[in-house]
């Protein structure tokens, strides 16, 4: 019975004891209490800076199905050869150019113990940086239009 008690007890003084000072009197009072504080004066400021990127790293995910998973991985490395190549012959060195994540799964048909096809993804990362202007500091871009846009790869059907 007395713990309930003297618990509600402590939550109410806690209350009181956090509370907030109120200033009360009239404005002659004020001053002077106000007159004896020292003057001190707090100045909190942000900052924000936007600036051009100068780097992005753009990711492909290169997807092929087949029957066989050789046939399907085989399939999955020549697109990712094919487009190493491109890239290189484009310019960009082959160090920025990884592949980041591979998997393969079977894909199964309706009540077979047996896959039908086998699914091989393979994700690309490609580092990029911006090309400097000769005197105006300012990058012209990627260097990448074009590149990205439904190109066909030569050499892969």
């Amino acid at each position: 019975m007395w713990k309930p008690i003297a618990i509600i007890s402590a939550c109410l003084c806690t209350v009181t004891l956090c509370a907030e000072p109120e200033l009360k009197g009239s404005p002659a009072e004020l001053t002077a209490y106000l007159a004896t504080l020292p003057k001190t004066v707090s100045i909190t400021g942000e900052s924000e800076l936007k600036s051009a990127a100068d780097r992005a790293i753009v990711s492909l995910k290169v997807v092929t199905e087949n029957k066989s998973l050789q046939e399907a991985a085989r399939a999955n490395q020549e697109i990712r050869s094919a487009l190493l190549r491109t890239l290189t012959e484009r310019g960009l060195p082959a160090d920025r150019v990884k592949a980041s994540r591979f998997s393969s799964t079977p894909k199964y048909g309706w009540l077979r113990e047996k896959p039908k096809s086998y699914r091989v993804e393979n994700i690309v990362k490609i580092r990029c940086r911006t090309k400097k202007v000769p005197g105006r500091g300012q990058p012209s871009g990627f260097g990448f239009r074009g590149l990205l846009r439904h190109h066909r790869i030569r050499g892969v059907q």
